[in-house]
């Protein structure tokens, strides 16, 4: 999404939800008055024009996860979303107008996800959900060392197990389902545990 110089959302920007009930947009950055590199045909002379809109606040975000894998290689592309996502300014109460809130490159560049390994990124388990925090659905991203069989196990807060999912092998993202209405999960604080024969890893799930 685009947002003007004090964070209030554009006025021409997206809002959601998606059609399956997704938060969206998931982060905004600066899309009014946004002066920018611009083409040898369209600008001042100078190289630089002023720009207005989410074509402009979308190649910003752009360029702040380029800035983040430059400073974070051993960073998949799921950590550099949720790095961005839950550093910006919103990302204690989302919403359907700024999502997680517009922004911030630098505590996006200090944010330390716990399962970054950048010195040995290839041979630590990985365990991602996002978005974090979540309502309806969320995208896990995972690691499984060493192949072989897998299992997700989802824990509520009193540590009682809810599910437990077998895994391919492979390690493909895919959307964990959290329910809604009278057989979603109530807001909370849940965990969220991979294990296999060679590897565990476990992280957090915000449910709201």
């Amino acid at each position: 999404g685009g947002a003007f110089p004090d964070g209030s959302v554009w006025d021409q920007s997206s809002h959601g939800p998606t059609a399956d009930g997704r938060t969206k947009p998931e982060v905004i950055a600066r899309g009014s008055g946004t002066y920018a590199a611009a083409s040898p045909e369209d600008h001042n002379g100078e190289g630089y024009r002023e720009f207005d809109g989410t074509s402009v606040a979308t190649p910003l975000v752009t360029g702040a996860a380029a800035l983040l894998l430059q400073a974070h290689p051993g960073w998949t592309p799921m950590m550099v979303r949720e790095a961005l996502m839950l550093t910006a300014d919103s990302a204690q109460m989302p919403d359907n107008d700024r999502g997680w809130g517009r922004i911030d490159v630098l505590a996006a560049l200090a944010y330390g996800p716990s399962d970054v390994g950048e010195a040995t990124p290839s041979i630590r388990p990985r365990l991602v959900v996002s978005p974090n925090p979540a309502t309806g659905s969320a995208l896990v991203d995972f690691r499984n060392i060493g192949g072989g069989p897998a299992h997700l196990e989802l824990y509520a807060p009193s540590g009682r197990l809810l599910r437990r999912l077998s895994l391919a092998s492979t390690s493909e993202p895919f959307t964990l389902d959290l329910g809604s209405g009278a057989h979603g999960l109530i807001p909370g604080v849940y965990l969220l545990r991979l294990h296999s024969a060679a590897s565990e890893a476990s992280t957090k799930l915000i449910v709201r």
